[in-house]
């Protein structure tokens, strides 16, 4: 199985720009890398008036589209995949780094932002995470803690931690 790691942390404390900045360390590391993103609501990607959308609209319940750049899968779903299935499709990259999936039991880094609106990390309520990535000041957390600008701090410990145990 491809290890992956989930990126935690309550809406708008900056999980995606925190991967933003993560990605193109890893992936400058040599690394291939897959991203899941979780969406809370419904979503279509699959715009009116191209094909794809066309032949979903005829019926058909998966459509794949494969071009020399890129392969999309498109597929009807009567309910969200587990994680588990949704990281079975991932093939040839080294890590996937998951954003959001706070209540699955994979290896998390949690980031927390002071002035984002919420009073405390998610840590305090329930399990640890291996990684927190903060502007505030846990000097006694029984985890790694690095500050919002340190990605290459978190970079050499997913290496060590993650990459490292393949």
């Amino acid at each position: 199985m491809i290890p992956a790691v989930s990126i935690v942390a309550r809406s708008g404390t900056g999980k995606t720009t925190f991967l933003e900045k993560l990605i193109p360390v890893l992936t400058g590391r040599g690394y291939r890398l897959g991203v899941v993103k979780h969406a809370h609501h419904t979503i279509d990607i699959d715009q009116p008036g191209k094909d794809s959308f066309r032949l979903r609209e005829a019926g058909a319940d998966v459509v794949i589209i494969n071009a020399p750049n890129q392969m999309a899968l498109i597929r009807k779903q009567k309910q969200e995949l587990p994680l588990q299935e949704v990281l079975s499709y991932f093939r040839d990259v080294d890590l996937v780094l998951i954003e959001g999936y706070k209540g699955d039991d994979l290896p998390r880094i949690e980031i927390f932002r002071t002035g984002a609106g919420h009073p405390e990390p998610l840590f305090i309520q329930g399990s640890s995470p291996f990684a927190l990535v903060t502007d505030g000041s846990y000097p006694k957390a029984p985890f790694s803690v690095f500050t919002m600008d340190n990605v290459q701090g978190v970079a050499d410990l997913i290496e060590k931690e993650i990459l490292r145990k393949k």
